[in-house]
């Protein structure tokens, strides 16, 4: 039989088709490969500010464009374009947005990936490659100084042996968040070099030995968990701050002249008839009490200015409490009362506000001349060169009314400097008395403690100085006395605000306002109290390096 040309040919028509029909499958159907390549570890970290870098190459003959984003913890990011060259590599940098660093916090790790679209050379839609993200700690925030810190804060004199970091690392964290020096005893290991060194100056007793100490430092500090202790100079921060905008002085004091009283378990007395204060129980009436005064007896500074930090703290068994915290006015400014005779002393130089009572008794020429340096019949009085700031402090309402009154004073036995004389500020140091000779009657020096001088000087052939720990005249020879605490605040708040002296006290912060506490008692019907001497044997300066300044 003949072949039937006609089914040939329709056979080779469907082969030649299924062959062409093949070829388009392969052509048109697999998938364009992506160009893009991720060059960067899986694992990232982030920035302290946030940012996560990541890179990635264009594989392809030509250049390479599209999208990215970090999608982090099922958050997504921003998207950001991105151009290559062909075979080239691109570093992409991108933040972390807030709900992405909400998700993962400092110090932890999130899953995610990084989604990329390709726009060219092919269209690949839009792929993820696995990453994990580390944020690392928060860094330390850094505490703000306050200028008690930053600019007089103590530095060595030639005598010391700490060093002024060392003595910066005795710091806390005041009311106001900022950072201010305190306490610390005066000698002291260094870490820096395990050996006992001498700051050459004191602060009085440990307050950590008060009663009323975790009571005040919780009260006074910012964040007590972190730093504890009594802030010196945090009135007067709070006076720059007032005075800005009241067109008023300010005031800031020595670091050196800071000082801490600390008294447990007092028991009150009456004036008349002398005998023991009692509550309405019968029974006796007890305080505990923590102060800080700052008492510059080496300086000119008390002869004109009359406002002095002072923290007075107590808290009575009959529910009595305060914590005050002022700029006391012992006194007027540009002005002191002469301490062997009391007499009126006028200067000049202070634009500080008067008081409202209190003085500063200290001595001066006149007191050196007349009792110090004397006839060979007499012996020298040290006594008229006793050195008693007596305060007068009442924190009143902005109505004028009193909310707590108390009067304690500060003795000083053995101040390192005198008046010079004149209406100035003017001073000569005590150390160098003993050996003058009063013009006007041929008086000596005679006896204690000046005769140390003397003796001193002849063993070794030169003269004392002011701030040699040789010196008897260091001002750590101190004393107080404790008179009446009057609250009169029955029912009222117990937390009141008031400007740097005390006074206009109100029961909301403002900027340049200081928090006092009152408790809301009334212990007016209180009769008069005894005032007592306390520490006239006490000497902080004892074998210890301490020297003027102090």
């Amino acid at each position: 039989m003949a072949p039937d040309h006609r089914l040939a040919r329709r056979a080779l028509g469907v082969g030649i088709a299924a062959v062409v029909l093949g070829i388009v499958g392969l052509t048109g159907c697999e998938p364009a490969k992506p160009a893009i390549t991720v060059t960067t570890p899986a694992a990232l970290t982030a920035t302290q500010e946030g940012t996560v870098t990541f890179s990635f190459r264009c594989t392809a003959t030509e250049p390479c464009t599209g999208e990215t984003r970090l999608r982090l913890a099922g958050v997504n990011g921003p998207v950001k374009a991105f151009t290559i060259a062909a075979g080239a590599t691109q570093a992409q940098t991108v933040k972390l947005n807030a709900a992405q660093q909400a998700a993962v916090p400092a110090e932890s790790t999130g899953s995610g990936e990084i989604r990329i679209t390709e726009s060219a050379p092919s269209a690949i839609a839009g792929r993820g490659v696995a990453v994990t993200v580390t944020r690392p700690a928060a860094p330390p925030t850094e505490t703000p100084t306050s200028r008690a810190y930053r600019e007089r804060n103590w530095t060595p004199t030639a005598t010391d042996t700490c060093s002024a970091a060392f003595h910066r690392t005795f710091s806390v964290i005041g009311p106001d968040g900022k950072l201010y020096p305190t306490w610390h005893p005066p000698t002291a290991v260094d870490p820096a070099t395990g050996t006992t060194c001498s700051f050459g100056h004191e602060h009085g007793d440990d307050p950590a030995r008060s009663d009323l100490y975790r009571w005040v430092t919780d009260f006074l500090g910012a964040s007590p968990s972190e730093s504890r202790g009594i802030p010196f100079g945090f009135v007067s921060e709070a006076l720059d701050t007032y005075a800005s905008t009241r067109d008023r002085v300010t005031r800031h004091e020595d670091n050196v002249g800071h000082k801490i009283i600390v008294v447990n378990d007092l028991t009150l007395v009456t004036a008349s008839p002398r005998g023991y204060l009692r509550d309405r129980t019968g029974a006796v009436i007890t305080c505990d009490v923590l102060m800080k005064v700052h008492q510059g007896s080496h300086s000119a500074d008390a002869l004109i200015n009359n406002a002095h930090e002072l923290l007075h703290a107590v808290r009575c068994s009959d529910g009595t409490e305060l914590i005050s915290s002022t700029l006391t006015r012992f006194g007027d400014a540009n002005q002191f009362n002469r301490s062997c005779t009391s007499e009126l002393v006028t200067t000049a130089g202070s634009n500080l506000p008067d008081g409202d009572g209190g003085l500063r008794l200290i001595p001066d020429r006149f007191c050196v001349d007349r009792d110090v340096l004397v006839p060979s019949d007499r012996t020298s009085s040290i006594w008229s060169l006793y050195e008693i700031w007596r305060s007068a402090n009442d924190l009143t309402r902005a109505d004028g009314s009193s909310l707590a009154s108390f009067d304690p004073a500060f003795g000083v036995r053995n101040p390192a400097r005198a008046h010079a004389g004149g209406v100035n500020s003017s001073t000569f140091d005590l150390v160098d008395v003993p050996g003058a000779t009063d013009t006007a009657d041929g008086g000596t020096t005679r006896g204690y403690p000046f005769d140390e001088v003397t003796e001193h000087e002849h063993e070794t052939g030169t003269q004392l100085a002011k701030g040699d720990p040789a010196s008897p005249f260091d001002g750590a020879q101190r004393d107080f006395t404790l008179h009446t605490i009057r609250v009169t605040n029955a029912s009222g708040a117990t937390t009141w605000w008031t400007d740097p002296y005390g006074e206009g006290a109100v029961t909301a912060a403002a900027p340049g306002l200081v928090r006092q506490h009152v408790s809301s008692t009334d212990n007016s019907a209180w009769p008069e109290l005894e005032k007592r001497t306390f520490d006239l044997q006490r000497d902080h300066g004892r074998a210890n390096g301490v020297h003027a300044p102090n």
